[in-house]
């Protein structure tokens, strides 16, 4: 259910540094701009006794990011990238999967020289952010549920899609993250499970971005609660993942809030004058796009009632918009999209019920 968790100590320079393998450590130092002196920071003890100093220090493997600052150390992880020996983070772990975790995270600081003052399952270790997941194997390709990511709108969060497989809905604090898994495993690197060769994977994750979103958010707040109240993660990243964005019971509340949009955006346009202002829009959203944020053609033909009060005028424009989805369907092999309250439904279900 975790998948990347970071944590602070804030006191960094309770932690000891291996003299002999300080030169892991790579430190840098930035001067006061007014007087030019270094900032100069504690940050570690060494084991020979004296001070690691420096603005800055970090300590990044395959397995870890540690970071030592003036506000203290923090270390962050991919929990279940660390369980399953850095090839993939695709499969949530238990339980007894994070203390694991833990073990092993502690034991590659120890083997790069790093000893920790406190274990990681202990309360003196704050969570400073927290990155909750479920995967959905789902029936078609990511693709085909962008128009439902579309309509979502993150309560209090801003929306954007980016690179055609991912959308995000963020503040400073919080955001919730759907992307398409397979896809970006195949830009960042790392081994699918034969189980999931070929397959469609949906991945949403909701992430506190900070201490204090941590606290608001989500059941656990330092390392030993992050074990103690494992099993009640489900139960927060389904309750924040349907607050903020899967919030609709019917997608039909959803789509009339879209269509309102898409109506002002078509006033916009041909108030604006232009003369050909339909296909303008039609280039704009594509056609397919169209006839999915719409509902259909009924849903079509009752926003242009609106549009064309006159009856010939609005049936001359909806010709124009079922001549290009019939040139637009010619070359989608014969492909009829489906509809998107079936796609929501699925999504919901599976990303809010089920664990993938």
């Amino acid at each position: 259910m975790i998948d990347t968790l970071k944590l602070h100590l804030p006191q960094s320079n309770t932690i000891r540094i291996e003299s002999s393998q300080a030169e892991k450590i790579s430190v840098t130092t930035k001067s006061n701009v007014g007087t030019g002196e270094a900032q100069l920071y504690p940050l570690a003890t060494m084991s020979n006794g004296k001070y690691l100093d420096g603005t800055k220090a970090y300590l990044n493997t395959d397995t870890f990011q540690l970071d030592l600052t003036s506000r203290g150390a923090f270390l962050k992880f991919s929990m279940p990238k660390v369980y399953h020996g850095g090839e993939h983070n695709i499969y949530p772990i238990g339980k007894g999967g994070a203390s694991k975790v833990f073990d092993k995270v502690e034991q590659s600081l120890a083997d790069n020289g790093v000893d920790l003052p406190y274990p990681l399952s202990s309360e003196h270790w704050k969570v400073s952010r927290a990155d909750l997941f479920n995967n959905a194997l789902t029936e078609y390709p990511f693709y085909a549920y962008n128009a439902v990511f579309a309509m979502l709108h993150g309560k209090r969060l801003k929306g954007r899609q980016y690179g055609g497989t991912g959308f995000l809905w963020s503040n400073k604090s919080r955001q919730v993250s759907a992307y398409d898994k397979i896809a970006e495993m195949g830009v960042k690197g790392g081994v699918i499970p034969k189980a999931l060769e070929g397959e469609n994977v949906a991945r949403v994750e909701f992430r506190a971005m900070n201490s204090q979103a941590v606290r608001k958010n989500l059941p656990f707040s330092n390392g030993s609660e992050v074990l103690s109240r494992w099993g009640d993660s489900r139960q927060a990243y389904t309750s924040k993942v349907q607050d903020l964005v899967f919030r609709f019971d019917d997608i039909k509340d959803a789509m009339k809030l879209v269509q309102l949009a898409e109506i002002e955006k078509l006033k916009a346009i041909k108030a604006s004058g232009e003369r050909y202002y339909l296909p303008k829009y039609i280039k704009m959203v594509g056609v397919v796009s169209m006839l999915e944020m719409f509902d259909g053609w009924d849903g079509i033909k009752t926003a242009f009632t609106e549009l064309y009060p006159d009856p010939s005028n609005r049936n001359r424009e909806i010709k124009k918009i079922e001549k290009a989805y019939f040139e637009a369907s010619t070359l989608m092999e014969g492909i009829e999209p489906v509809p998107v309250a079936q796609l929501y439904e699925e999504l919901k279900t599976k990303l809010l019920s089920e664990v993938a």
